[in-house]
C-alpha cells in the first residue's frame, strides 16, 4: 500500500536532476568555521546605558513631541507673566468678558480675552500654569526623596524593621488626603505652602513601596554581596550601589506622578480648598470658567485644554521613558 502511495506521489512530482557538468566531489565542499580575523571585531559601537536610552527615546516620535510640548509649556509659563503688560490682579472694568483677540483702547491685545473683572486671561492662564507646575513638581520631588530614603532603608534591613516600617505606611495610607488638607487649612493659612505640606504628608508612600520592592530584589545581587564583603557601610551600599540602579524606575515614576499631582491641585482649587484667589491656578481658573460657561465657554475650555494636554504629555513621556530605560527592550 505504501509503495502505491510513493508511486502516485512520484508521478505528480517533477524529477529533480542535476546539470551534467555539476561535479559534487569532496573538493566542492569546504568547512566553514569561525573567522579568526573577524571574531574579535566589534560589530556594534560601545555606548553607555544613558546614551543608549536617549537614542531609543529619540526614536519614539510621540514621546519626543510630548517632551517638546512640555518644554514650550514651561517656557511660556516662565516668560509670559514676566513680559506681559498686565499684572496678576489688574482689573479693567470697562471691558469685562471680552472675546479672544480683543484689542483694548490702550492698544494692548488680549489674546484670550478678559474675565468678568477685565483681567487678561492670557497672562492669568500662564501664571496659573506656572503655579500648578510648581506645586506638582515640588510635591513629587519631596515625595520621591522621602519615599526613596524610607523604602531603601526598609528593603535593605528587612526583618522586624521592615515589618514595622510597612505597618506605619499602611496607617498613612488609611488617612484620606482630603482630611489632611482640611485640617491644615484650619491650622495654617490656605495657600501653596499648606497644599504642598498636605500632599507631602501622605504622598510619599507610593514611592516608598516601589523602592522597597526594588531594593528587596537588588540586595541579593552579586555586586551588593561583594560590596558588603569589602566592608561597605549600609549607607554607602544604599547611596552608591542600590539607589543608582533604581534611577530608571524612579525617573519613570516621577514623570507619571506629576500628572496626578496636577489633577489633585486642580481639583482642590476647583472646590475652593487649593490656591486662594486672586492668585490664579489651573484649578480655580476652571472653577471661575464654569460660572460663565454658557455665555463665555473659552473661559473654561482654555484651562481645561491646558490641564488635559499637560497630563497627557507627562503620561506619554513617562511611557516613552519606561520603554527607553528598560535594557530588555534594547534593539
Amino acid at each position: 500500500m505504501s509503495n502505491a502511495k510513493n508511486a502516485a506521489k512520484a508521478a505528480f512530482e517533477p524529477e529533480k536532476t542535476l546539470p551534467a557538468d555539476c561535479d559534487l566531489g569532496a573538493e566542492a565542499f569546504a568547512h566553514v568555521g569561525p573567522d579568526a580575523e573577524r571574531r574579535d571585531e566589534i560589530v556594534r559601537p560601545s555606548i553607555s546605558y544613558w546614551r543608549d536610552a536617549m537614542r531609543r527615546l529619540m526614536q519614539n516620535k510621540v514621546a519626543v513631541a510630548c517632551m517638546v510640548f512640555l518644554v514650550v509649556l514651561v517656557l511660556f509659563a516662565l516668560i509670559v507673566p514676566l513680559v506681559s503688560p498686565y499684572t496678576m490682579s489688574e482689573q479693567h472694568l470697562t471691558h469685562p468678558n471680552k472675546p479672544m483677540f480683543f484689542r483694548a483702547e490702550d492698544g494692548h491685545l488680549h489674546v484670550f480675552g478678559t474675565d468678568d473683572l477685565g483681567r487678561d486671561l492670557f497672562m492669568r492662564l500662564w501664571l496659573g500654569t506656572r503655579t500648578s507646575l510648581y506645586i506638582a513638581v515640588s510635591v513629587v520631588v519631596i515625595n520621591l526623596l522621602i519615599g526613596v530614603i524610607y523604602g531603601a532603608l526598609a528593603g535593605y534591613f528587612g526583618g522586624w524593621i521592615d515589618n514595622i516600617m510597612m505597618r506605619f505606611i499602611e496607617i498613612i495610607i488609611g488617612i484620606p488626603y482630603l482630611i489632611i488638607v482640611i485640617l491644615l487649612s484650619m491650622i495654617m493659612k490656605s495657600g501653596v505652602t499648606s497644599l504642598i505640606i498636605a500632599y507631602a504628608i501622605v504622598g510619599w508612600v507610593g514611592s516608598a513601596r516601589l523602592t522597597r520592592g526594588q531594593v528587596l530584589s537588588l540586595r541579593t545581587q552579586e555586586f551588593i554581596i561583594a560590596a558588603h564583603a569589602l566592608g561597605s557601610s549600609p549607607w554607602r551600599l544604599i547611596t552608591r550601589h542600590i539607589v543608582p540602579n533604581l534611577l530608571s524606575v524612579l525617573i519613570v515614576n516621577l514623570t507619571l506622578a506629576i500628572p496626578s499631582a496636577i489633577f489633585t491641585e486642580a481639583f482642590l482649587s476647583y472646590i475652593g480648598m487649593g490656591v486662594p484667589l486672586p492668585h490664579p491656578s489651573l484649578g480655580n481658573l476652571a472653577q471661575e470658567g464654569t460660572l460663565r460657561f454658557m455665555f463665555y465657554p473659552q473661559q473654561l475650555l482654555l484651562p481645561a485644554v491646558v490641564i488635559s494636554l499637560t497630563m497627557l504629555s507627562f503620561n506619554m513621556l513617562g511611557d516613552g521613558l519606561r520603554d527607553a530605560l528598560d535594557p530588555r527592550l534594547r534593539t
